[in-house]
């Protein structure tokens, strides 16, 4: 029996009592050898009973289940103090609405062995949970869309998404951290794609590990989704405005406004990419100065959607889709 866990699973978690005991359930349900892992909940200051829940999931479960709580400070200060208290070599980041399939630890740590360098991070894999079905709106919805990446097996650095992903904590210890400050649209502030790109510079190398499947169980009304990517887009003046570059993410042709930039930033560099490449967005100077903007193969299908956003937010329109920026030095 190992004396320290092989794998540390940080799960920060806010207001979700009753979808985070079912993500611990299926989490002590994984097929790898309890005694090598430890689970730590970090708890961005819920009041809903998360403390009973983690608590309970803890007295009956044959892993190590450890439970950290402080007053909301968002999604970066929460990430940050779990991998602080991880005491495995190898830190697993799982969103608190993410339910393993049995083998998905077992799959990243396989990763791992496989490639032990320090600078290698795994990210696992996504699919929206079958059981939600219950309007058009969920049975259609993908917030990650994980199948575009099927085929690869090394990922771009904007794909650091924490939602199941794995890295070496001595290199995120080292060279990382998720920045903590909230951006004026809130806790939606970017930070794992900008750490990405930091990580990144330091020679992190994001391979896909499509075996550790996770199913997403986040119920969701047309008119949260639309809310909550109109708060991310907000946030990307504060994402363009930290040390690690320009913000970039236009598409020519894309009709739909997340957040408005200041004038200086009209001089932004362009980078270039293939119009075949769906991973990346396309930079587009001419119209970045004012607007930072999305692209989806299937935006349009949402574009309806917009009018049911309150009048005040229709100007910052959102594509309902996760983002995928680039950055420009």
């Amino acid at each position: 029996m190992p004396t320290e866990p092989k794998i540390s699973v940080v799960v920060a978690t806010f207001k979700r009592a009753p979808i985070l005991a079912r993500t611990l359930d299926h989490i002590v349900k994984q097929q790898y050898d309890p005694a090598a892992f430890e689970v730590i909940v970090v708890d961005d200051g819920s009041e809903d009973g998360t403390d009973a829940v983690v608590h309970a999931a803890a007295a009956s479960a044959p892993v190590a289940i450890h439970y950290l709580s402080h007053e909301n400070r968002g999604p970066g200060y929460t990430q940050n103090r779990g991998i602080r208290a991880a005491r495995g070599e190898i830190v697993l980041l799982l969103a608190d609405d993410i339910f393993l399939t049995p083998g998905a630890l077992e799959a990243h740590m396989r990763r791992h062995d496989s490639y032990p360098d320090p600078r290698v991070a795994v990210l696992g894999n996504a699919v929206q949970s079958p059981e939600l079905d219950g309007t058009g709106f969920l049975r259609r919805w993908d917030a990650f869309g994980m199948n575009r990446f099927d085929h690869l097996e090394e990922l771009p650095y904007f794909l650091f998404w924490a939602f199941n992903l794995s890295f070496k904590r001595e290199f995120m210890l080292s060279h990382g951290m998720f920045r903590e400050a909230l951006g004026r649209g809130g806790p939606p502030a970017h930070e794992d794609t900008e750490l990405g790109y930091r990580l990144h510079r330091r020679g992190m190398v994001l391979l896909f590990a499509k075996e550790a499947l996770g199913y997403h169980y986040h119920p969701s009304t047309l008119r949260q989704a639309a809310r909550r990517y109109y708060e991310r887009g907000l946030n990307y003046r504060f994402l363009s405005s930290g040390p690690s570059g320009v913000l970039v993410v236009q598409r020519p042709g894309t009709k739909f406004c997340l957040a408005r930039l200041p004038a200086r930033d009209a001089g932004i560099g362009v980078q270039p990419l293939d119009g075949s490449d769906h991973l990346a967005p396309v930079a587009d100077a001419r119209r970045s100065r004012r607007r930072a903007c999305a692209r989806h193969s299937g935006a349009a299908l949402w574009a309806v959607s917009i009018l049911s956003l309150p009048r005040r937010h229709r100007r910052c329109a959102t594509s309902f889709f996760p983002i995928r920026p680039t950055f420009v030095d």
